[in-house]
């Protein structure tokens, strides 16, 4: 991923990294996207050149969503596909487990076992996540398991063993992998986030002053 705010070093950067390829005998997948913030539309004269110099990358707007390291995001921060793809994944969790009739102990250990491990992606990093989406999905889960198990309806406060609030687990994902992040000095996520941090608390004694 290259990114840059204007277009001139955006096309330096893609230069440079055509020429790197072409010198390590590299290739980039036809899968690369290439955005712009106010892209105007298909006539947008901001192309860059393929590695191979034989084509051109149009720039695409940033409400359009692409998949980068398995979650679906935008430029404009949205995850509308991942969360569709969430929905889905819990869907068909419950519709196998009623057509099925798997046995709810066992219906439970798939929650943990199959189901979380196929959210977690998406609670960490996609956007536009709410806690009515993740109290909407808790809901659908354990009425799933109660239901198969006779139990009639269940309120959201009484969990079954092993079964989190996808609300309170998202939050935990979040501030496990950000802590990591300020704490790592093996990567550049941990410099990046350090840096961000010690530039808002300037930004913050700055205008503390100021008042």
């Amino acid at each position: 991923m290259i990114y840059a705010e204007t277009w001139d070093h955006i096309w330096t950067m893609n230069q440079w990294t055509r020429e790197f390829c072409r010198a390590h005998g590299f290739k980039i997948s036809q899968k690369t996207k290439y955005f712009i913030s106010d892209c105007k539309g298909p006539d947008d004269p901001r192309w860059l050149p393929t590695i191979d110099g034989e084509g051109k990358l149009y720039p695409k707007p940033p409400d359009i969503e692409f998949r980068y390291l398995g979650v679906f995001i935008s430029l404009n921060l949205t995850s509308t596909t991942h969360i569709e793809y969430m929905a889905k994944i819990i869907n068909t969790w419950k519709w196998k487990a009623r057509t099925e009739k798997v046995d709810p102990a066992q219906l439970t250990t798939t929650v943990t076992e199959l189901l979380l491990p196929k959210l977690e992606l998406g609670l960490l990093y996609a956007y536009g996540i709410t806690e009515q989406m993740c109290n909407r999905w808790t809901n659908t889960i354990l009425q799933t398991i109660v239901q198969d198990a006779h139990m009639g309806k269940m309120t959201t406060t009484l969990l079954p063993t092993g079964i989190p609030h996808l609300w309170e687990r998202l939050k935990t994902l979040r501030i496990t992998e950000f802590y990591v992040a300020i704490n790592s000095k093996n990567c550049s996520n941990g410099s990046s986030t350090v840096a961000r941090l010690c530039a808002l608390k300037k930004k913050r004694l700055t205008n503390y002053r100021l008042s």
